[in-house]
């Protein structure tokens, strides 16, 4: 039974979700959105004197909850090195399942494959047709970014294992990412939703320092924590609604899971918008405008 899976046809698979998952649209509703199971407030925020500096702040976060994709075994990102990783762990650990039995549920082990220190398996369940893959990890660091350490849970289920254009869907459960060189470490509840190879939408709820669930959606985001994040998302505030937001040179390490730098300006559909300004002394500024009155805080 071995052979199952060629590296050419889950390759083309997984790397086109890779290139394509931050571009897609985040599919909640008008009164709100799950992502494992969480529910999420995605109407359009109307912003105001009352919420103008929690929405930015909690914006703020989201940008390094975004970035953190880029840490993971089989993240969002387009490096061939990404890639090699991917063909490594699921292709050779899915068809020593195969080889093994047909349904797998203590696992195979991986570790050797992934991590020079801390353990990795794949558990397997089904072999054709609808197939859903396991990948747990315990303080594993990434053979391909020793500056990496990643535990929890993330799972693949394949609508149909033999079809590249079926649907599939990833899901990362409190995964917890450390990153050596920044000193951050964040824990993650993503999914990425595809229905076919080259149409996925991708989501990443998360808790922020104000105790409230939130959203980051559709992002794309480039450079790093010391000389500063730049891109764009799609916030959902737990309480207050979604807004589009544009980082520019938002940079961590003083100030915990706030920016130490940089500016976010984020707006709503409803044609309210806001910009914080995050500054060195773990301070923020902002304003605010919603088309009838403005403010500053």
């Amino acid at each position: 039974m071995s052979g199952f899976l060629s590296k050419t046809s889950l390759a083309i698979l997984l790397s086109s979700t890779m290139i394509f998952a931050g571009c897609g649209s985040d599919s909640g509703g008008t009164s709100g959105g799950t992502s494992g199971g969480t529910n999420i407030n995605t109407i359009p925020a109307a912003i105001d004197s009352t919420n103008a500096e929690a929405i930015g702040k909690a914006a703020g976060e989201a940008i390094q909850i975004a970035d953190a994709t880029n840490d993971l075994p089989s993240a969002i990102v387009t490096s061939s090195t990404g890639l090699t990783e991917i063909d490594t762990i699921f292709i050779d650990a899915a068809n020593a399942a195969l080889n093994a039995s047909t349904s797998l549920p203590t696992g195979v082990d991986a570790t050797t494959s992934t991590c020079s220190s801390g353990t990795a398996s794949i558990s397997m369940t089904g072999t054709t047709g609808p197939v859903d893959l396991t990948m747990t990890y315990n303080n594993c660091v990434m053979l391909a970014n020793p500056a990496i350490t990643v535990s929890g849970t993330f799972e693949i289920h394949y609508d149909n294992i033999g079809d590249i254009y079926a649907g599939f869907t990833f899901t990362y459960t409190n995964f917890t990412v450390i990153n050596s060189l920044t000193s951050l470490t964040t824990t993650m509840n993503m999914t990425v939703v595809c229905s076919d190879y080259l149409t996925c939408t991708t989501s990443s709820d998360f808790t922020g320092t104000d105790g409230i669930t939130h959203r980051v959606s559709n992002f794309s985001i480039t450079g790093d924590a010391t000389f500063g994040f730049d891109g764009t998302a799609t916030f959902s505030h737990g309480t207050y609604g979604s807004v589009d937001i544009d980082a520019t040179g938002i940079t961590y390490g003083a100030c915990g899971a706030y920016p130490d730098g940089g500016t976010v300006a984020f707006s709503s559909t409803n044609g309210s918008s806001g910009t914080v300004i995050f500054n060195a002394n773990c301070t923020v500024s902002g304003t605010w405008n919603n088309g009838t009155a403005s403010g500053s805080f």
